[in-house]
């Protein structure tokens, strides 16, 4: 799992885009808009994504000894589809919530609630859009498939995979002797 403690302490403030002073801000809820392009991805350094066009919305809660971060994800990224090699854009939404509170030293308590130092004066949000937008990502990717049921997976490409596949015969499956008695068994 991201560590997002040691993400947060290691981390050079790249981009002032998504560093929130949150020092100076007044109790109560703040809304920040984050667009994150193919740039984003670049600099995070997920290589899998080789385009994108996420919205990601955070409404910032501060309270008075902790912060509340809701983040809601709409868009897409370009992928690679793992049937056919070819690109695809893979729909993502989402949404995700983290607790911040001030403590003695940085660390991450759980999946939804980050420590961070008392002397902080600001968070940079990138690592948690960049987590919360990888966990958005499917785990099997593959092209969409149309309203006619077809796959739109390039299918010059599927074919010739069907070609190299080399068709063994079917095997009976040899079972072990210990169990066949088990076979006759009834079950009420």
């Amino acid at each position: 799992m991201f560590n997002f403690a040691s993400f947060y302490l290691t981390a050079l403030k790249k981009n002032k885009e998504y560093i929130i002073p949150f020092v100076g801000l007044k109790p109560g809820t703040h809304r920040y808009e984050f667009n994150l392009d193919t740039a984003f991805f670049a600099v995070q350094g997920i290589e899998e994504v080789s385009g994108a066009e996420v919205a990601a919305v955070l409404d910032f809660d501060k309270q008075d000894h902790l912060m509340t971060l809701h983040f809601d994800f709409e868009g897409w990224v370009l992928l690679t589809c793992d049937r056919c090699a070819g690109e695809y854009k893979q729909p993502l939404s989402g949404k995700y919530r983290l607790i911040v509170k001030f403590g003695d030293q940085a660390e991450e308590l759980s999946e939804e609630l980050v420590v961070i130092g008392r002397d902080e004066y600001e968070l940079d949000v990138s690592p948690y859009l960049y987590e919360f937008v990888r966990l958005l990502l499917p785990i099997k990717r593959e092209h969409p498939v149309n309203e006619s049921g077809q796959s739109e997976c390039d299918q010059e490409v599927i074919g010739a995979l069907d070609n190299l596949l080399v068709n063994t015969p079917e095997k009976e499956e040899e079972t072990d002797p210990r169990w066949d008695a088990l076979k006759n068994l009834k079950w009420s």
